[in-house]
This record gives C-alpha cells, structure tokens and sequence, in this order.
C-alpha cells in the first residue's frame, strides 16, 4: 500500500529547463566593447605607421654608414665621410632649425655633444679642413660613435 507521500510524489513531473541563451545576437555593450577596441587598433596601427615615417631618414643614415665601413679609404677621407653623413642626416629630418645649425660650427658641435665627447666633437669638426689630421681616436670608435648618435640624437 501506498502511503499518501508517495501517491503525492509519483504525481510529480520533471523540471523543463529553459532554451539556453544563445550567443548571439551580442548585447549593445558587446558591441560598443568591440567598436572601441578596433579604433584603438586603428590608433595603434596608425602611430606605428607614422613612427617609422619619422625614423626613416635614420634607417638610410645608418644604410649610409653601413657603406661607408666597407669602403677602405684613409682616416682623413673617413672622417669627412662621416662629417657629410651627419650633415645629410641633419637634412632629412626636416627640422628646420637643425638644418640652420649647418651652417653656424658652435650649433652643429652642440648638436654632436648630444651624444659624443668633446675630443670625437673636435675630431669631426675640425680635422676636415687639415692636411694631415691629429687623430688620436681609431676611426672604428668614431664610426660607432656616429652611428650611436644616428641612432639617439634629439632634433
């Protein structure tokens, strides 16, 4: 016999879970979340777009010097190399007031002491315009010591 607890309890039917809820369509903060990370993409994308714009010249300066290493020419023609690399690297970067330093010794010196000591400034400045210049750095550090002011200077 049966007791009135379980006639109640065989009556009973299971729980019918709903549908689940579906992915899609995506909620409005989806959406927004979404529109907002493809603009900072966009941004992102767009800044390096214009960094390697503005660094560009730096790329053919050190391009340049890159030649100039393989070239074997004497310490004098060296150094005015380097002189002309600097000068067209101050050139293309389109800074008007470096380029105006060109032409004035005291700027363009100031210009090299962002990045190189006064002997190497003095070297590159003044050795150009002497028959036989008084080196007394090797010109391998002189060339690392252009190519790091290539790579680092502030115009």
């Amino acid at each position: 016999m049966q007791s009135p607890d379980d006639a109640l309890l065989s009556q009973l039917k299971d729980i019918h879970l709903p549908e689940s809820i579906g992915v899609w369509p995506l909620a409005p903060g989806w959406w927004t979340l979404a529109l907002l990370g493809l603009v900072f993409l966009a941004g992102i994308t767009y800044l390096l777009i214009q960094y390697k714009k503005r660094n560009k010249y730096r790329q053919q300066a050190l391009a340049l010097l890159k030649q100039l290493v393989l070239t074997n020419t004497s310490d004098a023609l060296a150094i005015n190399q380097l002189v002309d690399v600097i000068k067209r690297t101050i050139k293309a970067s389109g800074n008007d007031s470096a380029q105006a330093a060109l032409s004035n010794t005291q700027a363009f010196q100031t210009l090299l002491k962002q990045t190189m000591n006064d002997d190497e400034v003095r070297l590159l400045t003044e050795s150009r315009y002497q028959a036989n210049p008084n080196q007394t750095l090797p010109i391998e550090t002189l060339i690392n010591r252009v190519s790091h002011w290539i790579k680092h200077h502030k115009l």
